[in-house]
């Protein structure tokens, strides 16, 4: 069986996620989370949760300082994020 017109594996990628949005959707939502777990490293304990569902950033934070500061600092964690993905992903944060 002979081959036609190889694709560089990049390219196949590419055309197979764009063909699956749920995928692509899932692989932004993974990025986005480690992003934020190397960004909060030094506060992992006082983050409980980080999860991302319909454009919405939830976190269950431990320490009532850190959640008032993420509160008052959340348009630019949100841009931030979007800003890291060049996709805007996040649209809200839920912070509990």
């Amino acid at each position: 069986m002979q081959r036609k017109d190889p694709k560089p594996l990049g390219e196949i990628i590419s055309d197979w996620l764009s063909e699956s949005p749920e995928v692509d959707q899932g692989l932004l939502e993974l990025k986005a989370l480690q992003y934020l777990r190397t960004r909060f490293y030094p506060l992992r304990r006082q983050i409980r949760e980080l999860s991302i569902s319909d454009h919405t950033l939830q976190m269950r934070i431990t320490s009532a300082s850190l959640r008032q500061e993420i509160r008052l600092t959340q348009q630019q964690l949100i841009e931030q994020i979007n800003a890291q993905l060049q996709y805007d992903l996040i649209d809200e944060i839920i912070i509990r």
